[in-house]
């Protein structure tokens, strides 16, 4: 507190008469919190001491206005605050709304940056599902190929191995295949994957059809070059393609129960996807970089253990590529615009058993698994 001049009529360092001290000292002590009031007081009783006697019952008078009007005064101290802080706040948003041109202006350049960034990497990972696939389908369906066109009609005859040469040939096919696109796109190389990875892994519904898209393409180009290279034998063996769809595409061992073959697709999906995502899930054991190989080898014995009821198609890109192939070539008996039409089947039969396998998985075992710290 400021010294007060002894001249009569002065004023003191706080700008008050000498008359008028108390007040102006208890004013000063108003602006204090309720916490400091007992220091204010202190400092007012001192006040008190150097003015006269007769001052005294103004000085207590003059306390008990302060006290009952400060919580008005606390009001109107918090109403000023407030109008504080909203007008920072109008400055702050017509500081932003002045700049906002010139903020959009320089991150222009970024978002575009960004957008292209975004779409070249869906390009590649369609590319790259496209590729896989490709891979996938020559492997697989060149192998059936060779068993079926170049035998010599001896009854009881195993042709170039066989059913046994189709099998490894397609499990080593799709470990190829997700050589080809692993890093890029997560080689799904099949819809009944995508769908399930969008289902439980967070994969974007986004890009789910056009992965499918690229699958089917990739299929679909596969068979034409498998047609190509085998062309003169397709010639000798059924010049009129009337009997060899099936090595493009699956068919059912009984045609008059179409059920029979769902149910195959569905269990050998269901199978399929359910050892995946054992084989792919970071909180389980995955077996480092032996994953293609892995997932080769459930092909191998999917096939080998379900492959008569439906020639384990277990890939509706698999399946429905290459008979969309046999229909434009001119394929009789394709099962898609001649014949009995089943193309239906190993296309909803593995979206099926896909999301039941990942569902089996992931409330099954994923759940009791320790997260990964």
């Amino acid at each position: 507190m400021g010294e007060t001049n002894n001249s009569k009529g002065g004023r003191n360092r706080i700008g008050c008469t000498r008359n008028g001290e108390i007040e102006c000292r208890c004013r000063m002590m108003a602006r204090f919190g309720r916490d400091k009031l007992l220091a204010a007081w202190e400092g007012a009783l001192t006040a008190v001491v150097r003015i006269r006697r007769r001052d005294t019952f103004a000085f207590f008078a003059t306390i008990g206005s302060l006290l009952r009007e400060w919580p008005a005064a606390e009001a109107v101290e918090r109403l000023h605050e407030q109008q504080c802080a909203e007008k920072r706040h109008r400055d702050v948003n017509a500081a932003v709304h002045s700049h906002s041109t010139y903020q959009i202006i320089r991150t222009s350049d970024t978002n575009r940056a960004t957008l292209y960034a975004m779409k070249s990497n869906l390009a590649g990972e369609l590319l790259a599902e496209f590729l896989g696939t490709l891979v996938l389908i020559l492997f697989g369906d060149g192998v059936v190929a060779m068993v079926k066109l170049f035998g010599h009609n001896v009854p009881g005859e195993v042709v170039n191995g066989g059913y046994t040469n189709i099998t490894l040939a397609w499990g080593l096919a799709v470990t190829m295949g997700i050589y080809i696109a692993g890093k890029i796109s997560g080689a799904h190389l099949n819809p009944a994957v995508t769908v399930p990875l969008a289902l439980f892994r967070g994969f974007a519904w986004s890009k789910v059809l056009p992965y499918c898209v690229a699958q089917i393409a990739g299929a679909f180009v596969a068979a034409s070059i498998v047609f190509w290279n085998y062309h003169p034998a397709f010639k000798a063996v059924d010049p009129n393609l009337d009997s060899t769809a099936g090595i493009f595409t699956t068919f059912p061992a009984f045609p008059a129960e179409p059920s029979a073959g769902l149910l195959d697709q569905v269990i050998g999906t269901a199978l399929l996807l359910l050892l995946i995502f054992a084989i792919t899930d970071e909180r389980n054991q995955p077996p480092a970089h032996l994953g293609p190989v892995m997932i080769g080898l459930v092909v191998v014995v999917i096939g080998m253990s379900f492959g008569g009821m439906h020639g384990y198609a277990i890939n509706p890109a698999r399946d429905f590529g290459p008979r969309l192939f046999t229909a434009v070539a001119g394929f009789k008996n394709n099962g898609l615009t001649d014949g009995s039409l089943i193309f239906w089947v190993p296309i909803v039969g593995p979206l099926l058993g896909g999301v039941l396998g990942a569902a089996v998985y992931d409330f099954g075992v994923r759940r009791f698994l320790p997260a990964k710290a």
